[in-house]
Formats: C-alpha cells, structure tokens, sequence
C-alpha cells in the first residue's frame, strides 16, 4: 500500500492505492515487483506520533 505518483491508470497524484501481490523489493536499490508491474520506490511517509 501506498502513494502512486505518474501511474499510467490511476487517477489522482498521490492517491493511496494497494498493488497486486509483491513478488520481489530491493529497498537499497529503490524497486519492487509485483505480479503486474515494476515499481520505483520514493521516500517513506513519516507517520505523526498519535496522542
């Protein structure tokens, strides 16, 4: 799950969204696979702390 930004389908810069199953992610490389598509990762979102 996360944020797609340029997706060739997908409506809405920076919409959540949820991919098809991960196949293979290289987190130092900056990609991942999934059953339908290659992706290249950005920065994680910082989480707020909750109260």
């Amino acid at each position: 799950m996360g944020h797609a930004f340029g997706h060739p389908h997908l409506t809405g810069m920076g919409q959540p969204v949820m991919t098809s199953d991960l196949w293979v992610l290289n987190e130092e490389q900056g990609w991942a696979r999934t059953i339908s598509r290659w992706y290249r990762l950005g920065r994680p979102l910082s989480v707020a702390p909750t109260s």
